[in-house]
């Protein structure tokens, strides 16, 4: 171990092949604590290990209020980064991540200029740092998220501005969080779902999405359109 990079030696087949694998933060969670310490005892004697409580975590930020037993997750400080890095920081926001006009192929660059204009723009990489926030703790951009990503290829101006109201909406709510509580009961798990009906203008599929909870918190979520018509 160097560098906090691991080799590892993996068999494939009839093959032994080595790989080296980045380690940036890595977490261990489980109620028997001294589970965790034999864990962490048996990694330390490989590798060069820093031991402590848990507060920030590939982006996002762990919060933990002992009177109350509630611990939450949230991406503040990312989002702030996000906000900035495009300019957006002062923007003025919106209440909806989405608009109501639907994005279509038929918004792409209608020539060779508007193309190489688009072509300038951080269009994937603004479309990335939003899918990240979608990935860990905010359901609330899965479906805008889904919208523009179907445009990284070849995006127009109004897909662009779309994208930018995901910001526009992010900066109106940099405080949502995941809250997570001990339950004097049995967890309960809830799932919601729900579809449209052919609301792909350019291939009349159907998008749908869901969201389970436990104990009214979400634990998992997606958006995404459907693969046939």
């Amino acid at each position: 171990s160097k560098n906090d990079a691991c080799l590892y030696t993996m068999k494939v087949g009839n093959s032994f092949i080595q790989t080296v694998i980045h380690v940036d933060d890595y977490s261990v969670f489980h109620n028997n604590k001294t589970l965790c310490t034999q864990i962490f005892n048996a990694l330390n004697a490989h590798y060069t290990l820093k031991r402590g409580p848990l507060n920030h975590f590939l982006g996002m930020r762990v919060a933990r209020d002992s009177k109350s037993n509630v611990f939450t997750l949230d991406q503040e400080e990312y989002a702030v980064s996000v906000l900035k890095r495009f300019g957006m920081y002062d923007c003025r926001t919106v209440v909806c991540p989405e608009t109501q006009l639907k994005l279509s192929k038929a918004q792409c660059p209608p020539n060779a200029q508007e193309e190489t204009e688009m072509r300038d723009m951080p269009y994937s990489e603004l479309v990335g740092y939003i899918q990240y926030l979608v990935v860990c703790t905010r359901p609330d951009l899965a479906h805008a998220a889904s919208q523009v990503s179907r445009f990284m290829q070849n995006p127009g101006k109004q897909h662009w501005t779309a994208a930018l109201r995901v910001l526009r909406y992010l900066r109106g709510t940099l405080t949502h969080k995941l809250h997570f509580s001990k339950s004097p009961v049995l967890a309960t798990l809830v799932g919601f779902s729900d579809a449209d009906h052919a609301g792909r203008p350019d291939t009349r599929r159907s998008h749908s999405g869901y969201i389970c909870k436990i104990n009214d918190t979400a634990v998992a979520w997606k958006s995404n359109r459907q693969r046939c018509v």
